[in-house]
Order: structure tokens, then C-alpha cells, then sequence
């Protein structure tokens, strides 16, 4: 009898919700309400540092690359914060188009 094949370079993600602890202890801190009070607040605070430290004339000439640079960080911590809430969350599975109708692209209809 072979033995399950093991994936040679599984994800981060894979690794971590190969362990039920992990996946059930993180759903539970991420539904907590100091959890979500704490992301809260750290985006705000985030987001402050950031316009803070960008240059307030709007003539001066880093003004657009600062303003650029602090909405580029944001999106970046937007992504980070969706990827710690997904983490263990599996993804729906991909439907069954083998039994599918084919569509009207591939069967063009019979030439008179």
C-alpha cells in the first residue's frame, strides 16, 4: 500500500490550517470583541502615524508621492488585515464544468 503523497512546498496558509487548534483558537480570537476593538484601533492609529509624517502643504514637492505613498501603505494593511481574518477560512470549491452543456463558443452552429 503507498503511502498519501505529502505536497513539497505547501503553502504558509496549508501549514497552518493542518492543525485544527490552530484553525478553531483563531476563529475564536478573531470573533472576539477585543480583537476586533484592537484592529480598530490599530488601524486608526496606523493611518494617523501615516498623515502625520506625510507633508501637510499640499504645494510642496512631495505632496502627491507622500499622499501616493501613505494610500499604498493603507491598501497594504487593508490586505494584511484580510488575510489574518481569512486565514482559516478554506476557499468554496470549483464547480464540476465536466457535466456542463458545452457553451455556444466551442459547437458553432452547421454552415448552409
Amino acid at each position: 500500500m503507498s503511502e498519501p503523497t505529502k505536497m513539497l512546498h505547501p503553502t504558509p496558509k496549508m501549514v497552518f490550517m493542518s492543525s485544527g487548534n490552530n484553525i478553531s483558537a483563531h476563529r475564536k480570537m478573531i470573533e472576539s470583541p477585543e480583537f476586533q476593538r484592537a484592529i480598530d484601533y490599530a488601524k486608526s492609529h496606523y493611518t494617523r502615524a501615516l498623515h502625520a509624517s506625510a507633508p501637510k502643504a499640499m504645494d510642496s514637492p512631495n505632496f502627491a508621492s507622500g499622499a501616493a505613498m501613505s494610500f499604498e501603505r493603507i491598501q497594504g494593511m487593508e490586505d494584511f488585515i484580510h488575510i489574518l481574518f481569512t486565514l482559516s477560512e478554506t476557499p468554496p470549491p470549483l464547480p464540476d464544468r465536466r457535466n456542463d452543456e458545452p457553451d455556444n463558443l466551442t459547437h458553432l452552429p452547421p454552415r448552409n
